[in-house]
């Protein structure tokens, strides 16, 4: 899934503001959770309101916490920023979970996933000479622009706002390649059938989980404690299935 790399964004979005506590969160019965809309099955929009997993995820992750939800739509590269300045408590996304990340803090993961390399040639789903001058697009700030950077062979990478547009650029002949997230390149390939694109198998497995300011631990503690019921009653499940035909949890 995508690398959302908050540590890298959220040094540069001083002035920050206090984190909500677990205890405000409660006085208030709301709880405020960010998400970005461009990544179908897991967030995005359905006749003009939010779906997918991370939607539901988050519904059902607040209800077991007694809280109602308000939910916030921003572009990836914005969320860093409004969660440094307390405009939501918590961004359920497809932030990989990075115990190095010194300026957020992760819940448990609450699915796995992997990223894959999708092409219009099939000799280019593995790292070879064969990509030696090909174009690469990938989304801004995630992992794999990271993973396109570090491929050891000399290659064009084209920076595009979302994944959508990445792979549209491959779909229609402009690029030659993407690396994205797996289930987003499923449905994505569904979308433009007709393309000859293809899908790797996994290329970097990755843990997604939710991100809550550094040090805000009676809210991580709630949350993950919270996740275990949801996975636990048999709604994380249906959850999951009706998104992505498989429970996607990373512990069975």
């Amino acid at each position: 899934m995508r690398f959302r790399i908050f540590a890298a964004l959220m040094l540069s979005l001083l002035p920050s503001a206090q984190a909500r506590s677990l205890d405000l969160i409660r006085s208030s019965g709301v709880l405020r959770i960010a998400t970005t809309t461009d990544v179908e099955p897991i967030s995005f929009i359905q006749n003009g309101q939010l779906a997918g997993f991370s939607y539901e995820l988050g519904q059902l992750t607040a209800k077991s916490m007694n809280l109602k939800t308000q939910w916030v739509t921003r572009p990836f590269d914005e969320l860093p920023r409004g969660l440094a300045q307390d405009q939501y408590d918590v961004v359920i996304s497809t932030q990989v979970i990075d115990p190095n990340n010194n300026l957020a803090d992760f819940t448990r993961p609450y699915f796995c996933t992997s990223a894959v390399l999708v092409a219009r040639q099939s000799e280019l789903l593995r790292p070879s000479k064969k990509m030696d001058g090909k174009t690469f697009v990938v989304q801004a700030g995630t992992s794999y622009q990271k993973y396109a950077q570090q491929l050891p062979f000399a290659k064009k990478v084209t920076v595009v706002g979302n994944a959508q547009s990445a792979l549209q650029s491959v779909a229609l002949g402009k690029a030659d390649a993407t690396i994205t997230d797996k289930y987003v390149a499923l449905q994505m390939m569904l979308v433009y059938g007709k393309s000859p694109m293809s899908a790797s198998g996994p290329y970097r497995d990755e843990r997604i989980g939710m991100t809550v300011s550094k040090g805000n631990d009676g809210l991580r503690t709630a949350l993950n404690a919270a996740l275990g019921r949801v996975m636990g009653n048999g709604s994380y499940h249906l959850a999951s299935m009706l998104a992505f035909r498989e429970d996607a949890r990373c512990e069975l």
